[in-house]
């Protein structure tokens, strides 16, 4: 998997933010950077699937909005 710029900075400037506070609130940075890691990944997933019909699209789409239930 190859990570993106974005990926690859939040990272860095997690691990940094770690080092120069270890016991401060990391979360909001943590959050983006696995925000950035499933885009990263959606993107990888999307360049390599076939076209998909409107009704997968939508399916797809309420994973995305709805989460796992969904």
């Amino acid at each position: 998997m190859s990570m993106s710029k974005r990926t690859q900075s939040l990272g860095g400037k997690l691990g940094v933010t770690r080092r120069d506070d270890p016991h401060g609130d990391h979360s909001t940075l943590e959050a983006e950077l696995a925000t950035s890691k499933i885009e990263d990944r959606v993107r990888e997933i999307v360049a390599s699937a076939p076209p998909l019909s409107a009704e997968q699209r939508d399916r797809i789409s309420a994973l995305l909005v709805g989460g796992r239930d969904a």
